[in-house]
C-alpha cells in the first residue's frame, strides 16, 4: 500500500515563500549583483568643418571667382576656403567637391580636390597659384583649379555646397575624376561606389553668395 505524506498548511505556505524568494534573487540587476556592464563604444560621426565659412552668413568676397570673361565683382580674390575633417578608420583617400545648387546652375562644379588618407585639412590658397604638387581634377570651367563663385547679376542668392567623400582608396585626375564623371555621384552616400572606390563617409557644409556690386 502506498503511503501519502500530508504536509501541514503552514509547511506548504513556507515552501511557497521560499521558492518565491529564490526566484526574486535570480532577477537582481547586474549592477546590484556586483557585475560591471561594458562601456558602450562611442558613435563616430564624420564631420567637415571650415574656419572660412560661417553658417547663415554670406560668403566673404575673397572667396569669389575672378574669371575675366564674367563681370568682375568687388573684392573677389579667388581664394579657396580652408577645410578640416576627422578620419574614418577605413579612409585611405578623400575627394572634395564644391558645386552650385542654384536651380539654373545645374550643379555647376567650381572645385574638385583629391587628398590621400593622411591629410585631414587644407588651408586657404589662391586658385590661380594652387599647389602644383596636388591633384586638381578639372571643374565645370574645364580648369584644374579652384574657380570661386560668380553669381550673375539679378540671379539672387546661390547656395554652394562643399562636400567631402571619405574613400576606401585615393582617387586622382588620372583615376578618371573630372566634373563630367563626378556629377552623377554628387548624391552618393556611405557604402556606395564612387569611381571605383567605396564611400566610407560623407559630410558637407554650405555657403550662400549673391552678386557683389
Amino acid at each position: 500500500m502506498k503511503k501519502f505524506i500530508l504536509l501541514p498548511l503552514a509547511g506548504i505556505i513556507a515552501l511557497t515563500l521560499f521558492s518565491l524568494g529564490c526566484l526574486t534573487l535570480s532577477t537582481v540587476p547586474a549592477e546590484e549583483a556586483g557585475e560591471v556592464k561594458p562601456t558602450p563604444t562611442p558613435t563616430f560621426t564624420f564631420t567637415l568643418q571650415s574656419s572660412s565659412i560661417t553658417a547663415n552668413v554670406p560668403l566673404d568676397a575673397k572667396f569669389y571667382g575672378t574669371e575675366l570673361t564674367l563681370t568682375p565683382q568687388n573684392g573677389a580674390q579667388n581664394v579657396s576656403p580652408s577645410l578640416s575633417w576627422n578620419k574614418p578608420t577605413e579612409a585611405n583617400g578623400y575627394l572634395i567637391v564644391m558645386y552650385d545648387t542654384f536651380s539654373g546652375a545645374d550643379n555647376w562644379i567650381h572645385w574638385i580636390r583629391t587628398e590621400d588618407g593622411s591629410t585631414l585639412a587644407v588651408s586657404e590658397e589662391a586658385g590661380s597659384t594652387a599647389d602644383s604638387s596636388k591633384q586638381y581634377p578639372t571643374n565645370s570651367s574645364n580648369e584644374a583649379r579652384y574657380a570661386g563663385p560668380q553669381p550673375p547679376f539679378g540671379s539672387g542668392s546661390h547656395t554652394y555646397v562643399i562636400k567631402i567623400f571619405a574613400l576606401s582608396n585615393a582617387l586622382s585626375a588620372s583615376s578618371g575624376v573630372s566634373y563630367t564623371s563626378l556629377k552623377p555621384f554628387l548624391n552618393k552616400t556611405t557604402g556606395e561606389d564612387l569611381l571605383g572606390a567605396t564611400i566610407v563617409g560623407v559630410s558637407s557644409i554650405s555657403a550662400n553668395a549673391a552678386y557683389l556690386p
